[in-house]
């Protein structure tokens, strides 16, 4: 006897068969996850406790850790049916006791659980085919069929936003990725054009003939039909001759992402593709292969998979673990021969990957609108997998954040332009990573940001689109040449040739910030957050952004933000201490060192920060920057170099002819920590000391008006 078939919301589920139906597209459940849903779904809107889940997941079987097992096994159902347990539809933690699936389930009679896969009952197919004859003819004289044609479910739905306006410059209509120009896309919150065209719009009242006339006109209005529809033939060869790709579908790929990280990472790893895969396909105009369709995604063999899949264009993805956190990086290619179209990147807890995944579907439909007229040809990349290949893992490397990994993502660029010297991609990254590099480096003299300058200058000319190229040298601008004027622009057009990245409103948020235009680095930042929500160095920027305004709540909520996405990472502890020390929280700014050198397994600067405490509840924080300028002295535990700046601590310690002379040698040596010193709370007792402001004048920075009689006493001064 057949088990139940059970419907809920807009999903059907068959327990014979462990099949989940969605929107006509099935998934078959693990085992596991097949039984707890079928045992929620049998016990709807009643409490399912965790002993009843044990004995239904592991009947008869010893298993070591079940609460584990059965939290696993929760949040891969929670996967599945696209929800998050913040904010559940379905599936109800009651705590310490079990869960409850809520909502209205039926269970469907036999010959309708037929119907939902597809199966015709027997002896009805006689009969429904009769009554379709008769819709044909007592349909109104709208439809041909009779039949209303749905709306697809994803011209439907408007939840999702519609995109933001985006200018591409409009490339020549010979170039094609594909060598076929992919059709105007729909927004998903309106329908789609073909689907408007099917949906039937009811007719009028009119008044009713008497039988023999409306069989009389039914005739004529058959004849013209027949004749319409011929010359509406005529007319699509025609309009077919003229534009060949009017009716081509987009066929994308999403490779299997590669992997950073234990089991776990590689099961969320999967999870996730499926999980898009599901909701690219729901894209109009865009067609997915079934995701088994491949079995791997090296650059080298993009040309033999697209052949065979008859691809266009190619996902391929990284993710990497630490902890519960996940980074995601995305590269969209051309199928034929890797080249680079698009990037996206994404942070976050494994609890929101299913709103990542949402998030990079409605990026994906963003950059198909933007190229919908025809899709461009990008100039300066590269036709040889190889090179994309090492260009692939230089990227990923930069995300590492840290001067080991940027040095390697440099030689990684570096083998990729040596394989194809006109590779402007691979030059971009150089400049990206020397520019990131140069954030770590105490010796201005390094040249990191003159080399930074050079590789984006050589970018923008193999690829004067190139929108990071741009980016990059709108930083170098105004870092190393103090022209702020010539950084926004360079940087404005960086995010006009690509506003998808949010990194490059970071970069002009400083800007901003340096100018002492603090409302304009908020609203980058806020622009930002809307494109990159899960992105953690956004809200990095918007914690030292709220310092140096002096907008300390907004400082605050930001740096914990971003430890909480990244809460593994020393650099976010960094970031968090930071802004605690530069708004009077001083024993927690301790604490949060304290934790990023446990995190770095630095036993000398965890010492140094234990000592700190110490020193900090006894002597204040006058004496806990002694013990910091002391550390400088003996080069113990000051591996964290951009910690352990002089001036900052002669500063606290109120030793201002020290400061002023570090601040002279740092100026006169063109440093970019001068930059912000007409912004950092730490100087504001310097704003009237007319060395200081000779220093600042020097240095092609000033005082913001705003700032120039605040003091917020940091250090007691």
């Amino acid at each position: 006897m057949p088990k139940q078939v059970f419907a809920f919301s807009e999903y059907t589920y068959d327990c014979d068969t462990g099949t989940l139906t969605r929107r006509n597209r099935n998934t078959r459940l693990p085992e596991k996850t097949a039984r707890l849903l079928e045992l929620l779904l049998e016990r709807a809107n009643s409490l399912v406790s965790r002993e009843e889940l044990r004995q239904k997941l592991w009947p008869g079987e010893e298993f070591l850790d079940y609460d584990q097992g059965i939290n696993v096994a929760v949040n891969r159902l929670r996967n599945v049916l696209r929800e998050s347990s913040r904010n559940p539809q379905f599936l109800r933690t009651i705590p310490k006791r079990g869960y409850s699936f809520c909502g209205d389930v039926r269970l469907l009679p036999a010959e309708a659980a037929l119907r939902s896969a597809g199966i015709a009952p027997a002896g009805r197919a006689s009969r429904e085919a009769a009554e379709a004859l008769r819709d044909v003819h007592d349909a109104p004289e709208t439809s041909s069929s009779g039949k209303t044609v749905p709306l697809p479910a994803f011209a439907r739905n408007s939840a999702i936003a519609p995109p933001p306006e985006i200018l591409v410059p409009q490339p020549d209509a010979a170039s094609s990725s594909s060598g076929t120009a992919l059709p105007a896309i729909a927004q998903p919150s309106e329908p789609a054009p073909w689907a408007v065209a099917t949906a039937v719009v009811p007719s009028p009242q009119l008044p009713v003939d008497p039988p023999q006339t409306r069989h009389r006109r039914t005739g004529w209005l058959v004849a013209g039909l027949l004749l319409l529809l011929i010359v509406a033939g005529i007319a699509g060869v025609l309009l077919l001759r003229r534009h060949p790709d009017a009716a081509h579908i987009l066929r994308l790929g999403i490779a299997p992402l590669r992997v950073e990280g234990g089991a776990d990472a590689r099961e969320a790893a999967e999870d996730f593709r499926l999980q898009l895969s599901d909701a690219v396909s729901r894209l109009p105009s865009v067609q997915v292969p079934a995701a088994g369709a491949f079995s791997t995604s090296n650059a080298t063999d993009i040309p033999h998979i697209s052949s065979e899949l008859h691809l266009d264009d190619l996902l391929l993805g990284r993710l990497s673990q630490q902890g519960d956190q996940y980074d995601l990086k995305f590269e969209l290619v051309r199928a034929t021969d890797a080249t680079h179209l698009a990037s996206f990147e994404y942070s976050g807890p494994r609890k929101d990957l299913p709103a990542i995944s949402d998030r990079l579907q409605q990026d994906i439909f963003h950059y198909l609108q933007s190229r919908a007229a025809t899709v461009q040809t990008i100039k300066g990349s590269t036709n040889d997998p190889q090179a994309y290949e090492l260009y692939l893992q230089g990227v990923y490397h930069m995300l590492e954040r840290d001067p080991e990994s940027l040095n390697r993502s440099i030689e990684e660029f570096r083998q990729a332009t040596a394989r194809d010297p006109s590779f402007a991609a691979a030059y971009a990254g150089t400049a990206t990573a020397y520019l990131k590099l140069s954030a770590y480096d105490t010796s201005p003299r390094d040249g990191l940001l003159s080399k930074a300058e050079s590789f984006a200058e050589k970018a923008v000319k193999l690829d004067p689109l190139s929108a990071q190229g741009h980016a990059v040298l709108g930083s170098t601008a105004y870092k190393q040449d103090r022209d702020f004027k010539r950084g926004e622009a360079e940087l404005r057009k960086a995010i006009q040739l690509d506003p998808t990245q949010a990194t490059y409103r970071d970069w002009l948020s400083v800007l901003f910030v340096e100018e002492g235009r603090f409302d304009e680095a908020l609203e980058q930042l806020n622009q930002a957050q809307t494109n990159a929500p899960f992105w953690p160095s956004v809200y990095a920027m918007e914690g030292l952004v709220g310092v140096y305004a002096r907008r300390d709540p907004i400082a605050l909520r930001a740096a914990r933000r971003y430890v909480d996405l990244l809460p593994d990472l020393p650099i976010a502890h960094n970031t968090m201490a930071w802004v605690y020390f530069e708004t009077g929280h001083y024993k927690e700014a301790i604490d949060e060192w304290h934790q990023m050198a446990l995190l770095q397994n630095n036993t000398e600067r965890a010492e140094l920060e234990t000592r700190g405490m110490e020193v900090f509840r006894t002597g204040g924080i006058r004496a806990y920057a002694e013990l910091r300028l002391d550390a400088i002295r003996n080069q113990r535990g000051v591996g964290q170099v951009n910690d352990f700046m002089p001036a900052e601590w002669y500063a606290c310690a109120d030793k201002r002819e020290e400061a002023l002379n570090e601040l002279d040698h740092l100026a006169a040596a063109n440093d970019a920590y001068m930059l912000h010193a007409g912004v950092d709370p730490l100087y504001d007792s310097f704003h009237q000391d007319p060395r200081f402001l000779a220093i600042l004048s020097r240095a092609g920075v000033t005082i913001p008006p705003s700032l120039r009689n605040v003091n917020s006493h940091l250090c007691g001064n």
